[in-house]
Order: structure tokens, then C-alpha cells, then sequence
């Protein structure tokens, strides 16, 4: 046997083998893929029928807000000062919750930074401001984990995560 042959076989045999273990690869990187997709990250925003926990928050008109308010059909607003997305549906907001029957629209930030807020939906809805660092915030009871979160609620749960072509801006 040349040497010429016994390269060319070793080359197919090195060849081989490597088609053999790339294939095992993308078959275990697919299996990791699918266990991965189980375990994911908790989502931003509530899924429907989601129980409303307790909370009780204070609103700007001295109003005390509790899981109570949520057993009838409502609009619930989660939005932050500094979250660009909130300013951008801030308007459009405003005309959707002027629409609906009942609104509670809770801001998460500071004081200073929430008064543009406070003052879009004054009269339009119950409003409660909370310092981030409010251990018992709202947004917990609600299993909200970002802003802005626009939630229907009836019965104590939540109904339906409005998208934001729902209440967009209606300028």
C-alpha cells in the first residue's frame, strides 16, 4: 500500500469521524434548546386569570386602593417615569382610560419624576404613586415585572394584557 493511499485514508477516516460528532453536537445543542425554552424567564407582564394578591396603596386623593378594587371590571396602568415606552403611549393612554368606566393607573418612581403622570390622568383615574423601594408595591400583587403594563381586570384576576395598538397614542 502507498503512502499516497494509506494519507488519503486516514483523511476520509478523520473526515468521517468529524461528520459523526458535529452531527451529535447540533443534535444535543437542539435538545438543549428545547429544555431551555421550558425553563423560561418569567414573562413581563401577567397571564390572564392570574389571581390579584393583596396589596393596599394610598392614592394621590387620599383614596385607599386594595385587592377589592379589582373584583369589578377596571383598567389597571402600570408605567415608570424615565421608561421611554411609557412616554410614548402616555397620550394615547390618557384618551383610552378617559373612555373606560373604572381606571387605576399606578406609577412606580419618584415623586418629581411621577408628576407628569399624575397630572395626564388626574380625573380620568384612581392614581397611586410608589417609591421603588416600597417593599408591598402594587405591581407585585398584579405580577407585573415591567413597564408599561396595561391590564383589564374583573373578579379579582386578570382578564387580558392590553396590547398597546389597544390604547395607543390617539393624538
Amino acid at each position: 500500500m502507498s503512502n499516497a493511499l494509506v494519507v488519503a485514508l486516514a483523511a476520509g477516516l478523520a473526515a468521517s469521524l468529524n461528520l459523526v460528532l458535529t452531527y451529535g453536537v447540533i443534535r444535543r445543542l437542539r435538545e438543549h434548546t428545547i429544555l431551555l425554552a421550558a425553563q423560561a424567564l418569567p414573562t413581563k407582564a401577567p397571564q390572564p386569570g392570574h389571581t390579584i394578591g393583596e396589596f393596599a396603596a394610598t392614592a394621590v386623593d387620599g383614596t385607599v386602593v386594595t385587592r377589592e378594587w379589582a373584583e369589578r371590571q377596571g383598567v389597571v396602568a402600570f408605567l415608570s417615569p424615565g421608561c421611554e415606552a411609557c412616554e410614548e403611549v402616555l397620550a394615547g393612554l390618557a384618551g383610552y382610560v378617559r373612555g373606560a368606566e373604572r381606571a387605576l393607573v399606578v406609577v412606580e418612581g419618584e415623586q418629581v419624576g411621577a408628576r407628569r403622570f399624575v397630572e395626564a390622568f388626574a380625573g380620568l383615574a384612581t392614581v397611586v404613586t410608589q417609591h421603588p423601594a416600597v417593599p408591598d408595591l402594587v405591581r407585585k400583587a398584579f405580577g407585573v415585572h415591567a413597564f408599561p403594563i396595561v391590564l383589564a381586570v374583573g373578579e379579582g384576576t386578570v382578564e387580558a394584557v392590553l396590547e398597546p395598538a389597544a390604547y395607543g397614542d390617539v393624538r
